[in-house]
C-alpha cells in the first residue's frame, strides 16, 4: 500500500478470493450430496484458510522468502530478545486491543440476532447486510486505504515536522483533503437517503429471491439506506484519526470504544423494543458510529487547531442551501409521484414484468430527472469548488 504497488495486491486479494470460493463451494456441494448438513462451518473456516494461505504466497513469490525472515533491530537496546522493539511492541498490543474491541462492535449485531429474532428471519437478515455491505467493501474500504497511506505520509512524524518550513502545508493540504471528503459524503449522501428510500421499494422484488421479501430482508435494507452516509463518514474521519494518532491517542479511544460498545447494545435494545424489529441492529449501529463521528470529528478538531491558527472547522462540511432546498422539494414530489403512480405496488405484484409497466416507468424518470438536478445543483454550488489546488493557495496564503 505504502508503495502504491496496487498490481501486487489485487493479485493476491484476486487469487485469495478465488480458493476460497471454489474450496467453500466444493465443500457444501459435497456436503449437500452426503446430506449430513455438518459441514457448513467447516467449509466456511476452510475458505477463510485457503483465502489467507494464496495470499501470503502471492505476496511471498512478488517480494521474496527474506521478508518474513526475523530481523534484528539495528538498536539492541529497546528490544525484548533482541528482536522486538519495545515501541513497535507497545503499539502493537495497543492496535490489537482496539481490533478486539471493534470486532465485537461488527460482530455484536449476530450475538443480538441470535437473541431476539427468529431464526426465519436471520436468514433475510443475513441477505440484506451482505448485499449492504458490498458498497462498504467495493467502495469505501479502497478509500479509507487510500486515505490512510495519504495522511500517513504527509502528517507522519509530526514532532519533527512542527519545526520544518513546510509544517504548514502539511497540515493545509491534509485540512483539504480531509474537508473536502467530508463535504462530498455528506452532501452525496441526503441524495442517497432521499432516492434511495424512493427506489428501494421498486428495486427489492428484483434484487431479492421471493422467499426472501417475506423476511426482515426489506426492513433491513431500508435501513441500511441510512446507514450507509453514516459508514462513510465514519470510515474517512476514522482512518484520519488512526493514521496520525499516538499510542496515548489509541489507548483513549479504545476506551472510548468500550462506551460506545454499551452504546450500541442499549440502542438495540431499545430499538427491539419499540417494534423496529431487525431493522433495529442497523439504526443501533447508526446511533454508535453518530457517537464515534463526534468522537473522531472532536479529535481532528483539536490536532489541526494546535498551532493557534483554526483551520478545521466542521462546518465548512455541511451542504450549501440551495441544495438542501432541491433536495427537500424533491422529496416532496417523489412522495407526489408515488401517491398517484403506486410504483411500488405495482412492482411488488409485478416482479420482473414491473419495468415493462408504464407507470413504474414513468416514476423512474421522474426519480431519475430529480436526482441529476441534485447533483447538478451540488456540482454548481460547491462540488466544482473542492478543487486541491484552489483550496491549498488560500489555506496556505
Amino acid at each position: 500500500m505504502v508503495d502504491l504497488k496496487t498490481n501486487v495486491r489485487v493479485r493476491a486479494e484476486g487469487f485469495g478470493i478465488t480458493a476460497k470460493s471454489i474450496l467453500t463451494f466444493v465443500m457444501l456441494v459435497y456436503d449437500s450430496r452426503q446430506g449430513s448438513g455438518g459441514f457448513a462451518l467447516v467449509a466456511f473456516a476452510a475458505g477463510q484458510l485457503a483465502y489467507s494461505v494464496v495470499m501470503f504466497l502471492t505476496y511471498v513469490a512478488s517480494f521474496g522468502w527474506g521478508i518474513i525472515r526475523p530481523k534484528r533491530p539495528s538498536s539492541p537496546r529497546n528490544t525484548i530478545g533482541g528482536y522486538f522493539d519495545t515501541e513497535i511492541m507497545q503499539l502493537s498490543f495497543t492496535m490489537t486491543l482496539q481490533s478486539l474491541v471493534k470486532h465485537f462492535l461488527t460482530e455484536g449485531d449476530k450475538m443480538i440476532l441470535s437473541s431476539f429474532s427468529p431464526l426465519h428471519d436471520q436468514g433475510g437478515y443475513a441477505l440484506a447486510v451482505n448485499y449492504g455491505s458490498l458498497v462498504a467493501r467495493i467502495i469505501f474500504q479502497p478509500i479509507e486505504e487510500t486515505l490512510r497511506v495519504f495522511f500517513s505520509r504527509i502528517l507522519g512524524g509530526e514532532t519533527q515536522k512542527k519545526k520544518s518550513d513546510d509544517h504548514r502545508v502539511s497540515l493545509a493540504q491534509s485540512v483539504i483533503m480531509l474537508q473536502s471528503l467530508l463535504s462530498i459524503q455528506i452532501s452525496l449522501s441526503i441524495i442517497l437517503v432521499i432516492f434511495g428510500s424512493a427506489s428501494l421499494p421498486i428495486l427489492l422484488p428484483l434484487l431479492l429471491p421471493k422467499q426472501y421479501l417475506s423476511t426482515s430482508a426489506p426492513q433491513v435494507l431500508g435501513a441500511w439506506i441510512w446507514y450507509i452516509p453514516v459508514l462513510a463518514v465514519n470510515g474517512g474521519l476514522e482512518a484520519f484519526l488512526s493514521s496520525v494518532a499516538t499510542p496515548k491517542d489509541l489507548n483513549n479511544q479504545s476506551r472510548w470504544m468500550i462506551g460506545f460498545s454499551a452504546i450500541y447494545i442499549g440502542s438495540a435494545i431499545v430499538f427491539y423494543s419499540v417494534g423496529l424489529g431487525d431493522a433495529s441492529l442497523v439504526y443501533a449501529n447508526v446511533v454508535n458510529l453518530s457517537a464515534r463521528i463526534i468522537y473522531s470529528l472532536r479529535y481532528a478538531t483539536n490536532f489541526f487547531n494546535k498551532p493557534k491558527i483554526p483551520m478545521f472547522r466542521w462546518q465548512d462540511t455541511l451542504p450549501s442551501r440551495s441544495l438542501c432546498v432541491v433536495s427537500g422539494l424533491s422529496a416532496a414530489v417523489i412522495q407526489l409521484s408515488q401517491r398517484r403512480l403506486k410504483a411500488d405496488e405495482i412492482a411488488s405484484h409485478l416482479g420482473n414484468r414491473a419495468l415493462l409497466n408504464s407507470s413504474v416507468l414513468l416514476h423512474v424518470g421522474v426519480c431519475g430527472s430529480l436526482a441529476l438536478l441534485c447533483l447538478g445543483t451540488w456540482w454548481r454550488t460547491s462540488g466544482r469548488y473542492l478543487s486541491f489546488s484552489s483550496f491549498l493557495k488560500g489555506k496556505v496564503e
